[in-house]
């Protein structure tokens, strides 16, 4: 049995370099893998190498910041996959206002 098979896996930020290859394995373990992120060429590159290894996927074009886009998301990943048993929010990642600047905790 694969470690995430029937689970539905949420990646933001799957069209770059780190997340791609999250996805990727989430879904050679055989999760059901929603690809996020804002630009659907890159994340259509990650669904097709998905797709080409007999993986469940989709890609799905959306600005995480915008809560009306998010709660679009939510409505799609349901009606595809179901609830989402994992997120592994990875937008933001390259940006350095995403990045924290405290060193050490308080």
């Amino acid at each position: 049995m694969l470690k995430f098979e029937n689970r539905v896996a949420v990646v933001t930020g799957a069209g770059g370099t780190l997340c791609s290859e999250i996805a990727i394995q989430l879904a050679k373990e055989g999760a059901k893998v929603v690809l996020v992120g804002r630009t659907m060429e890159k994340l259509k590159t990650v669904l097709d190498k998905i797709t080409a290894d007999g993986g469940a996927a989709f890609a799905y074009a959306c600005d995480v910041t915008d809560k009306a886009a998010i709660a679009e998301l939510v409505k799609e990943v349901e009606s595809k996959f179901g609830l989402c048993d994992y997120l592994v929010n990875g937008a933001g990642g390259n940006n350095v206002k995403a990045m924290p600047t405290i060193t050490k905790f308080d």
